[in-house]
């Protein structure tokens, strides 16, 4: 017997949209917020050809203590870890473990531009999304917290899937598909990042639910 979906009744609004012109109909203002917000926070690749980017904000939240007893405090340089969403497309023929292979070289990367000093290395990397990739496949322990339900983080959560329809081929069916899914954070400290291996775990293409 197939599995019911439940589908957040606003999340209807995304079918608007029309896979493969993203410049057509509602998903247009996803795509004008999202050009916004790479602007804003002078969102970068870590390399050319990457699947991540990044930015460096400055923690404006309240304070977060991690387990390696490091306390990001309001004031603390923060790198913020991004998906390349058009990579992610354009690399969709590719398997997951693939793609999560190419992220390992982008972590690698960006270690390499802190140790270079080409990044300051910050007091902790953050990253949120609706697919948060295992620690496992990157072989850094990182912290993964699921984000805290209120209405900040469901818009958050309805932001994101405006992006999986603008992005993932699939459209519409990728949306159903991981309507369950509930935003989640990842915390790890600069010190931790720059003293881990980088090397790959058991389950490369593994993905928090």
């Amino acid at each position: 017997m197939k599995r019911q979906v439940h589908v957040p009744i606003t999340w209807w609004i995304l079918r608007a949209g029309v896979p493969g012109h993203p410049l057509i109909g509602v998903l247009a203002v996803w795509k004008v917020w999202e050009r916004y917000q790479l602007s804003k926070y002078n969102v970068k690749p870590v390399r050319p050809g990457g699947l991540l980017r990044y930015s460096v904000l400055t923690h404006k939240g309240k304070s977060v203590a991690l387990k390696d007893g490091t306390v990001v405090k309001r004031g603390d340089s923060v790198v913020e870890v991004h998906l390349n969403n058009p990579g992610m497309r354009a690399t969709a023929h590719r398997s997951m473990q693939s793609r999560i292979g190419t992220m390992r070289e982008d972590v690698e990367a960006l270690r390499v531009l802190m140790v270079s000093g080409a990044i300051k290395t910050p007091v902790a990397l953050h990253g949120e999304s609706l697919f948060m990739p295992s620690p496992d496949a990157f072989g850094i322990d990182y912290e993964v917290r699921l984000l805290p339900r209120d209405w900040k983080t469901a818009f958050k959560r309805f932001f994101f899937a405006g992006l999986v329809m603008l992005y993932d081929p699939r459209g519409w069916r990728a949306v159903t598909r991981n309507a369950q899914r509930w935003p989640r954070e990842l915390w790890l400290s600069g010190a931790d990042f720059l003293r881990t291996s980088g090397s790959p775990q058991k389950h490369p293409g593994r993905l928090k639910n």
